[in-house]
């Protein structure tokens, strides 16, 4: 704080871009913020805040529309994965997630992202590391063998790469698809999907009971 509060106009910039993140974690501390809500204070102040209002024209394709980097999905993979965990804990449930995430290559038009989230339902509780694919060839593969196997809703067909989002499950794997612009990839959208993800399961396994039990 005293190197921050001691240099000179011109460094100080600097000097707060490298304790900003520090800073950040002494304030979150200071109020109590949960590790969620600071989720969703940073994608506020990265994303949203600087969306609401673009101050051109030059400026309308705003953070919330710009193309999400590697880092970004990265970002959402990791906060994915640690919330299914939570989620699994909380209810009780067992086994293990893989999520990998699968995107077109920036400069393609109609770019698509699909997250794949894999349950090992035997496999322990120690969370795999998400991993990140940036491969044109492997996205179409994916959706080829989705809509091969007849589980790609029918409306996805035509506007797949201008729809908000698909949830879809087959088999031990759910997938994720919707086109690659920031809003759909934040870290504070991986914590509603995740919850997405949750109360489908607990509806298809409801389905399944009630079908046993004839009702």
């Amino acid at each position: 704080m005293r190197d921050l509060e001691h240099s000179s106009y011109l460094e100080r910039p600097h000097h707060y871009a490298k304790m900003r993140h520090e800073l950040d974690n002494m304030v979150f501390e200071y109020f109590g913020i949960t590790h969620a809500d600071r989720i969703l204070i940073e994608d506020a102040t990265e994303f949203v805040i600087p969306s609401v209002q673009p101050s051109g024209y030059a400026s309308i394709r705003t953070p919330f529309q710009a193309l999400p980097g590697e880092k970004h999905l990265k970002a959402y993979c990791d906060t994915l994965s640690r919330e299914l965990a939570r989620w699994r804990d909380k209810l009780g449930g067992k086994g293990a997630f893989h999520i990998e995430a699968f995107a077109h290559r920036p400069g393609r038009v109609g770019r698509v992202g699909i997250a794949r989230i894999t349950v090992d339902a035997n496999g322990g509780e120690t969370r795999s590391q998400p991993t990140v694919t940036l491969d044109d060839d492997a996205v179409k593969r994916l959706i080829d063998t989705l809509r091969a196997n007849q589980i790609l809703p029918l409306q996805a067909i035509g506007n797949i790469y201008v729809a908000s989002d698909f949830l879809i499950e087959a088999g031990n794997a759910m997938y994720l698809v919707k086109p690659l612009v920031n809003r759909l990839w934040m870290r504070s959208q991986a914590l509603r999907d995740a919850f997405e993800v949750v109360n489908a399961v607990r509806y298809s396994t409801k389905s399944a009971e009630d079908a046993l039990n004839g009702n």
